[in-house]
């Protein structure tokens, strides 16, 4: 499975950085750019994703 995420839009050190803890993914984000992320091996459940603070997160369902 491919994640893409479509450039984070705050300048904020904050949003550079996804973090999937379960997965054990850490991504650099560049601003207004397509970032790409490959997902391997998904278990099912809920593997939540936040930034290194944990002010933007959410959560990916697989089932």
């Amino acid at each position: 499975m491919t994640c893409v995420h479509n450039g984070h839009k705050e300048q904020s050190p904050c949003a550079e950085i996804m973090l999937i803890p379960s997965l054990d993914i850490s991504e650099q984000l560049k601003l207004n750019e397509i970032t790409q992320i490959t997902l391997l091996n998904l278990s099912q459940g809920d593997h939540e994703f936040h930034c290194q603070i944990q002010m933007y997160r959410g959560v990916l369902k697989v089932i």
